[in-house]
């Protein structure tokens, strides 16, 4: 007996899979940009562990969702200084 599934739920789900994995590369590389900033660029600044802010990222790919932004001051996320992102909530 064989599966399937319907083109536009194939596409859907693809959809979502997309979505996810440019959302996990970017929390990934905001926290490394992050970790350089007060390893090697400021390495005078202490770094407090303030957590995350969540933003809504329009993509080509579509939106992502409660993207995790580190919350460290004085590091802003180089990504962020460039683009219009909405809050989430």
């Amino acid at each position: 007996m064989s599966t399937s599934i319907g083109q536009s739920t194939f596409e859907n789900q693809l959809d979502s899979m997309v979505r996810e994995f440019v959302k996990e590369k970017l929390e990934t590389i905001m926290k490394e940009e992050m970790e350089s900033f007060f390893t090697h660029e400021h390495p005078e600044l202490k770094n407090q562990k303030n957590g995350f802010y969540t933003r809504q990222l329009d993509t080509r790919y579509g939106r992502l969702e409660n993207l995790r932004v580190p919350r460290e001051m004085p590091f802003k996320p180089s990504y962020f200084l460039h683009t219009n992102v909405e809050k989430s909530g």
